[in-house]
């Protein structure tokens, strides 16, 4: 009599019935999951090229043009009296020209020294002022060229007395050029009169403009 193993026999049957179940049932569908595509991520553009500002370049300042290194001394120099402008109230403004007589350029920069005496020679203390008036300019000192013949400026301005006069009237000037210590002289005589009055009146106060290559920069309109 053969031999059945039993456990084979089992298994068969069960998996018999199991193809019989799907088979016979209408209602099941077998179906294989598909995988989802993956979202591809857009390619990224390429980041434009890096504009270089333009930078618009800086004229550069122009500098002063000095023609004369050697400075002029009261050699160099010839002091006159200008012409005569019209004074606001109550001022006697007075124009000083300063040529060149040498035989070469020099310059001039900065406020001349002034001392004024009268008839007698006796040196009058006016009280010597370079902060401007409303005659006289109150700009700094500029760098002045003078070529052989050419002149420079200078304006000195006395307010008239509101109190008691000394009684002094300048005679004649004394000029120092800016930085030197020879001086030049002249006279005042005619134009309008620089007198002295009390100490302490504004009719004891000198007012001067520094050297400057024209009249029209010497005051306070300039």
């Amino acid at each position: 009599m053969p031999t059945v193993r039993i456990g084979a026999v089992a298994a068969g049957c069960a998996l018999a019935l199991v193809f019989a179940a799907c088979a016979s049932s209408p209602n099941v569908v077998i179906r294989t999951a598909t995988p989802s595509p993956q979202p591809t991520a857009a390619p990224t553009p390429p980041l434009p090229p890096p504009v270089l500002a333009q930078s618009t370049p800086t004229a550069a300042p122009t500098a002063p043009l000095f023609l004369y290194a050697r400075r002029c001394v009261a050699a160099d120099l010839r002091l006159a009296r200008g012409v005569t402008i019209s004074p606001a109230t109550q001022q006697r403004p007075t124009t000083l020209t300063l040529t060149d007589v040498s035989p070469s350029g020099c310059h001039l920069d900065g406020y001349p020294g002034i001392a004024l005496d009268d008839s007698a020679g006796r040196r009058i203390p006016f009280v010597i002022a370079r902060t401007g008036d409303q005659m006289v300019t109150s700009a700094k000192p500029t760098w002045v060229d003078l070529a052989p013949g050419q002149t420079a400026y200078v304006l000195i301005n006395n307010e008239e007395c509101n109190g008691a006069v000394f009684g002094a009237t300048a005679s004649s000037l004394t000029l120092i050029p800016p930085d030197d210590v020879h001086t030049l002289a002249m006279q005042l005589a005619g134009g309008i009169p620089l007198q002295y009055c009390s100490a302490g009146d504004p009719g004891s106060t000198i007012h001067v403009s520094p050297v400057e290559a024209t009249l029209d920069r010497t005051t306070s309109s300039g």
